[in-house]
């Protein structure tokens, strides 16, 4: 016997693939054969709220839950006032909806090629009352030309915005210089708060197989320790950084690159 793979797109609440985990469950062939391990359960998606794979992974199944990338949300976006400023925004507008941070109240902010999730909230894809979203319906198709075919360039605007890079872009496309941007990022998203590989994810816009790579370089670097928290060493670099910052960015170059430690030796 194989594995049983159920694959998502997104994983909002998680109620819909957890009541199809239980149907499953409810056999009880499925659960003698489960509990022999002659068949394991596996829920592919590409991205999913922490919270939504928290609750698949609550089925008595025990499955394994793989996704790609985090997902945004807006408790985790957003940080203090500005976080409370667009709460209120999405329960003023549209008004009178009855689930404004969408089902679930997930507040999910993610959209795809082929439409946007019901957890995201209406605000961005309900047009009751006359409010005019930015998806309409839950379409994408009108937004569709301005999807980058890649995520390099949020990447490239995630640097901009969180390291003050200037032409990430540029830098991104050689592999030396797209490794520090990338490590950097995953430093800055730790020091704003994130805990786990997937709202770091979620943070830098990079994917979870790169996150769990350099989370467990700057391990192994005594940047971060287990519990994704900086040491001394991680604050520092990150100091580093806006030192260079303040004055002009320097970024690593093909003439001139960072120089990244083979192997670490004990003194």
């Amino acid at each position: 016997m194989g594995p049983i793979v159920i694959v998502a797109d997104f994983i909002g609440s998680g109620n819909r693939v957890w009541e199809m985990l239980e149907a499953f469950r409810a056999i009880a062939t499925f659960r003698s054969w489960r509990s022999y391990h002659l068949i394991k359960f596996f829920v592919v998606a590409y991205s999913g709220t922490e919270e939504g794979i928290r609750v698949v992974q609550s089925s008595g199944l025990r499955p394994t839950v793989l996704t790609v990338a985090g997902c945004p949300t807006i408790a985790g976006a957003f940080r203090g006032a500005v976080r409370d400023a667009v709460y209120q925004l999405c329960r003023t507008y549209p008004a009178g909806h009855s689930q404004p941070l969408g089902y679930g109240h997930s507040g999910a902010l993610i959209a795809f090629e082929h439409g946007v999730p019901n957890n995201a909230p209406p605000i961005l894809h309900s047009d009751r009352k006359n409010w005019r979203p930015l998806f309409r319906r839950r379409s994408t198709v009108e937004a569709n030309a301005d999807f980058p075919p890649t995520n390099a360039e949020e990447i490239a605007d995630r640097a901009e915005q969180m390291l003050r890079v200037q032409n990430a872009q540029r830098f991104l496309a050689d592999a030396r210089g797209r490794r520090w941007i990338h490590t950097m990022l995953v430093l800055a998203a730790i020091d704003g708060g994130a805990r786990t590989a997937a709202a770091i994810s979620a943070q830098t816009r990079l994917h979870l197989p790169t996150v769990r790579e350099i989370l467990a370089f700057t391990q192994l670097a005594r940047w971060t320790k287990s519990t994704h928290t900086l040491t001394k060493l991680g604050r520092a670099e990150l100091q580093r950084l806006r030192k260079r910052r303040a004055r002009t960015p320097v970024l690593p170059k093909p003439s001139k690159p960072f120089y990244y430690p083979s192997q670490l030796r004990a003194r």
